[in-house]
């Protein structure tokens, strides 16, 4: 729940927008394989997906990290 209302905070300060919902996990072999560090599966579902994690920036990285 902290990791939430910090992600809604930021949102807001930073004017963004997020969505989310439930995918079965059946039907989400994506996240399946990230969750479980499958790098190649990974890969085939996703060729496209950048080689490199995104870089989040120090100040919003505090902001979601820091107590409420």
């Amino acid at each position: 729940m902290r990791l939430l209302r910090s992600l809604l905070f930021s949102a807001a300060h930073h004017n963004f927008s997020f969505s989310s919902h439930h995918v079965p996990g059946v039907s989400n072999q994506l996240a399946d394989a990230l969750s479980r560090f499958n790098w190649q599966e990974f890969r085939r579902l996703a060729p496209e997906a950048q080689p490199l994690p995104a870089v989040v920036p120090p100040e919003l990285l505090a902001e979601l990290t820091s107590p409420p």
